[in-house]
């Protein structure tokens, strides 16, 4: 008898067990209430049952796949240091960041609920190669300028949310909806259920869920006429981190008659090395070449206690730092700093109202020094004076007063910024050209190439686009020269060719809606060829009338024309490789890559290339291979 009871007690035990394992609204997912009155963007909503039936309805689909909600909530997480600063510009509530991801059980829309019908009206582009609906910036940035003018009619976030809801819809928001008490029923858009259910499943599971990986979105900008495996590659990640935010791309290459941004997902430790890979800027002449130096960053590894084991601490610039992660602010931040909030803001020079703290960046825990390791700065483009001021670990005030500043201003590209004393009085502001027109040309291998066709050829060596080309030639030394004999056993040239060959320059000029990878296609050369022979960068954008070597190849081919049958040795010249001698050096204390090249006559940029370095991080006895 009581072994039949014992049995049957673990019999009920077993299937309650097993009916709890599988419901999905436990364990963290049990189904919220749904109020009678909320609030939505700050307004008060009332709920009919009906209303509430169809918002319970909405939370039990979500509920059914759990793993799409913490994805759901991972990518709004990753997107709102984006979003928040244009919610704030557009004068709009962060409710409306509910709106923003696509719903999974509606393929037809995109983020915003955008349909095909209402992204026409806003001008973004739906075609076989680029679907702009599903760009968080460019369609971002249409519906927040389209809301902010219903915003001026309404007067009211809901009714201003639940017009342009409708606008997908034939349903029309009734004017007579009181603002200030608004009541939802049945002729609502029916995606307003499924706002407040994201709203309410999100609020609620957000407290508690913790990803396993934590990422960083960095925007990689300017990556016309390139494919998204091409800049994973140059970013050093694998390709799944560059396609969750990358689905507005139809094709396999970036369209090059607008700039499209790419969303990268780097993780905290990547982020650095990620944004220095992506800002390799040209280098200058002079003062420039010192600021890749420029933060040293070395990360932390000391123990932390449990409410701080979120942070990661850097040393940067001799101060300590923290990384700004996902959700972090100016509270967080100088918590994890055990300083005051306001000792956090005036460490970083930052402004509570109008700055926004980013992810991955690394902010200052200690006070920055009033003079920098370096003299000079020289501006580069879209720069502001607190980058400068962060780059360095030199005070803001500091910086406007050694270069004569009255206030904080827009600076000029070119700008020479004083970084340790002050100017003279009587020495004016100084420029220097970041990007000259006529860099100086390497001398690459010189081949001949021989036409194997009896057909008249033109009697020009060499064939050029008619539009916007002007040749140049550059003669090459005969000492740097040796022979090369090659045996044709059919062609031969029909006059006998100089000794010393001139070395053809392609010129062209950029002419209004160009880019570098149309010009790059135009000539059958690659964009980073055009970089480099222009000491350029996809952060310069280019000018009309901006003239641009394009002649230059690996391989300069000779195309010889109206060849002659017959048997004859051909005298080809070839430039002698310069001789270089490779050498070991000892990284000793206190060095830094910057003191090393600078010892060693070479380049910062150049030691990172020889010995495929991540970062300007290096170790007392690393071992650096130096080319001279």
């Amino acid at each position: 008898m009581c072994e039949n009871l014992v049995f049957r007690v673990f019999t009920i035990l077993y299937l309650v067990t097993r009916l709890t394992l599988s419901s999905p609204y436990l364990h963290g997912q049990s189904l919220p209430d749904v109020p009678s009155d909320i609030k939505l963007a700050g307004v008060p909503i009332h709920l009919t049952q009906q209303s509430k039936s169809l918002i319970q309805q909405e939370m039990q689909l979500l509920y059914a796949y759990p793993t799409n909600i913490h994805n759901d909530i991972s990518a709004l997480q990753q997107l709102t240091p984006i979003l928040k600063p244009l919610l704030n510009k557009a004068n709009l509530p962060d409710d409306f960041r509910f709106v923003l991801l696509p719903f999974a059980d509606v393929d037809s829309l995109g983020f915003w609920g955008l349909s095909q019908a209402q992204a026409r009206n806003l001008r973004l582009r739906i075609d076989s190669y680029v679907d702009e609906r599903y760009h968080v910036g460019i369609s971002t940035e249409a519906v927040l300028n389209h809301l902010s003018r219903l915003q001026e009619t309404q007067k009211n976030y809901v009714l201003t949310l639940l017009n342009y809801l409708q606008e997908n819809t034939d349903l029309r928001v009734s004017q007579s909806i009181d603002p200030a008490y608004i009541l939802l029923g049945p002729k609502s858009p029916p995606l307003i259920w499924k706002i407040i259910a994201r709203k309410l499943v999100f609020e609620q599971e957000s407290l508690t869920y913790r990803p396993t990986v934590n990422y960083i979105l960095y925007t990689y900008p300017n990556g016309e006429g390139q494919t998204l495996h091409t800049i994973a590659q140059r970013l050093q990640i694998a390709d799944d981190r560059i396609r969750p935010f990358n689905k507005w791309l139809k094709t396999a290459y970036i369209p090059t008659n607008k700039e499209y941004s790419v969303l990268v997902q780097v993780t905290p430790a990547e982020f650095s090395n990620v944004q220095t890979l992506a800002s390799s800027e040209p280098k200058n002449e002079g003062l420039y070449p010192l600021a890749s130096a420029f933060p040293v960053l070395v990360k932390s590894t000391g123990k932390l206690d449990k409410l701080r084991s979120a942070a990661v601490f850097y040393e940067i610039n001799d101060r300590h730092g923290v990384q700004a992660q996902n959700c972090d602010n100016a509270i967080t931040l100088a918590f994890y700093g055990d300083i005051s909030v306001d000792k956090f803001l005036t460490f970083n020079d930052l402004n509570a109202e109008h700055d926004v703290i980013r992810p991955g960046e690394v902010y200052y825990l200690q006070p920055k020094a009033k003079r920098a390791k370096i003299p000079f700065h020289v501006v580069q483009r879209n720069q502001t004076l607190l980058e400068i001021s962060n780059r360095y670990g030199v005070r803001l005030e500091s910086i406007l007063k050694y270069n004569r500043m009255a206030a904080i201003q827009r600076l000029q590209p070119g700008r020479i910024m004083w970084l340790q004393s002050k100017r003279p009085d009587n020495r004016p502001v100084e420029y220097i050209q970041l990007a000259p027109e006529e860099p100086t040309i390497a001398r690459t291998e010189l081949v001949l190439s021989v036409q194997d066709s009896l057909q008249d050829q033109p009697d020009e060596s060499t064939s050029l686009p008619k539009s916007g080309i002007e040749n140049d030639s550059l003669v090459i030394a005969k000492d740097s020269l040796h022979s090369a004999v090659v045996e044709d056993d059919t062609l031969t040239l029909r006059d006998t060719a100089p000794i010393d060959i001139p070395r053809a320059i392609k010129w062209h000029t950029v002419v209004p809606g160009q880019t570098y990878y149309a010009i790059s296609r135009l000539y059958g050369v690659t964009v980073n060829q055009l970089y480099n022979w222009n000491k350029l960068s996809e952060r310069i954008p280019l000018r009309v009338g901006q003239k641009l070597i394009v002649g230059m190849s690996d391989k300069q081919r000779l195309v010889v024309s109206r060849p002659i049958y017959k048997r004859k040795t051909v005298q080809v010249t070839q430039p002698t490789p310069p001789k270089r001698n490779a050498i070991f050096y000892t990284v000793r204390a206190g060095q830094t890559l910057y003191r090393i090249a600078l010892q060693n006559n070479v380049m910062v940029k150049d030691l990172i290339r020889w010995n495929d370095l991540k970062s300007y991080v290096i170790e007392v006895g690393q071992i650096l291979l130096i080319w001279k």
